[in-house]
């Protein structure tokens, strides 16, 4: 792994993808093994912190608009995990957005907790899009005495739900607002970014540094508003999905950018001018659409996260094709790529150089393509049906069948891809007929486990 990475790394490829750094390395000074630490008298303690760790997270809050914020080492699955926990007990119920990430249903299995689904929008193209405020009011109704919800915003191409809209129905029943915004720690940075889920109502948020920001893999952070700030029992819960040693050289990392973010010193006015004229000239393209504004209003999208670059193919290139043409022939490594699209992320750390090779790509390849009739949605919107809680499917007897033959079956496990981490089914589910030929189709998985009782 260690040679990989080496030679990867010296072999020109551009990152559209996370994390938000780019790779430019410089971003971070000087690293030295001497600067990796643990707990001392000096250094403070993340789970009792009352020195310096404390005064960062201080900062941190500050800069984000919390009450309270925890720095993360093991990412916002930790968070997000420990956030559910905070709230949920054995056989309580939550309100679940049904496009949340595994670290939900990770939570659902711990705590015990039972999921009340909330579907979100499904777009022509796939993606789920946002989760409307009117099934969030309508679950609040049918669930009133559900120890919170959890809602994904933006996802993770960019959609975002109405926030405020949402804490406000649940507010009115005293149930609290959990947010994931993995995807959106960048937004209280720019007017043009979507408000961010706390000064928009959200009890708690959890975010990663790096997928958006100049931060290393795994920095994230957990936020709770000033208003919920003693109603949750978060820090009791993070040293048991945490690690016992948290990298000292991850938490100084995010701190080093939290205090650059505080003062001014990332230029997010000339990365938006950057990236504006970057769309300027992938919207003109002919054969591929790039998702913009127009999707608000649509899919329960309230607005969108101009960040992401989510580009439709209606042209002779399948989205898999197109992302594969990039790399080998421009070096530009997008996020993902499925049969209708690609996905790239952008962030503060991209140049001017980097925008324009893949706007010149881009007209080469649509120069090329040929018009084509949009394709049909790759991933059907299924509905799912909850037999069993997740915890107890998951710790049940089990055998493993062959997918095709588990229909009829409640599952035992996850089938899932990742990117984005959104199951298909998780456990506890009833797995239709339609799910089981699709995942078989798709080739995801040949043997799957389901419950044995």
């Amino acid at each position: 792994m260690y040679e990989l990475l080496k030679e990867r790394a010296g072999g020109g490829v551009y990152p559209f993808h996370m994390p938000g750094h780019k790779a430019r390395g410089g971003l971070f000074g000087a690293i030295f093994p001497e600067m990796d630490t643990t707990e001392l008298g000096w250094t403070d303690n993340l789970y009792s912190a009352d020195g310096v760790l404390k005064h960062s997270m201080e900062r941190a809050a500050n800069v984000f608009g919390a009450g309270r914020t925890y720095f993360l080492t093991n990412g916002s699955t930790a968070g997000i995990i420990a956030a559910i926990m905070s709230v949920a007990r054995e056989s309580g119920e939550l309100i679940v957005a049904r496009n949340s990430h595994r670290s939900v249903y990770g939570a659902l299995i711990l705590s015990g907790a039972v999921p009340r689904y909330v579907y979100p929008g499904a777009t022509p193209f796939g993606a789920a899009g946002g989760v409307g405020v009117a099934g969030i009011k309508e679950a609040a109704e049918n669930y009133p005495n559900a120890a919170a919800a959890i809602v994904t915003s933006p996802t993770y191409e960019g959609f975002v739900s109405d926030i405020r809209g949402i804490a406000g129905v649940l507010h009115e029943k005293n149930i609290p607002l959990i947010v994931d915004e993995a995807h959106g720690a960048h937004c209280v940075f720019h007017a043009d970014f979507p408000e961010t889920a706390l000064s928009a109502g959200a009890d708690v948020v959890v975010q990663s540094l790096h997928k958006t920001l100049p931060a290393l893999g795994q920095t994230a952070l957990l936020h709770v508003s000033e208003a919920f700030c003693g109603k949750e029992d978060v820090g009791r819960m993070l040293p048991l999905v945490m690690t016992g040693s948290p990298s000292y050289l991850l938490m100084g990392l995010a701190d080093k950018l939290v205090g650059e973010l505080s003062s001014g010193g990332h230029d997010f006015g000339g990365y938006m001018e950057r990236l504006g004229a970057l769309r300027d000239s992938l919207g003109g393209l002919k054969n591929f659409s790039l998702t913009g504004r127009e999707m608000v209003g649509k899919y329960f999208i309230h607005d969108i996260d101009i960040s992401k670059l989510l580009m439709i193919s209606n042209a002779d290139v399948t989205g898999t094709e197109l992302a594969e043409k990039l790399v080998r022939e421009y070096k530009l490594q997008f996020e993902m790529s499925g049969e209708n699209y690609i996905l790239g992320l952008t962030g503060v750390a991209d140049g001017a150089e980097a925008f324009f090779k893949l706007a010149h790509a881009m007209e080469k390849i649509d120069a090329e393509a040929r018009h084509l009739t949009p394709r049909p949605s790759e991933h059907p919107a299924f509905t799912v049906k909850t037999v069993l809680p997740p915890r107890r499917a998951f710790f049940a007897k089990v055998k493993k069948l062959p997918i095709e033959e588990c229909a009829g079956e409640v599952a035992a496990d996850f089938i899932l891809q990742t990117p984005p981490g959104v199951p298909l089914i998780a456990p506890g589910e009833f797995i239709s007929r339609e799910i089981a030929e699709y995942t078989a189709g798709k080739n995801l998985i040949k043997m799957f486990a389901v419950v044995d009782e």
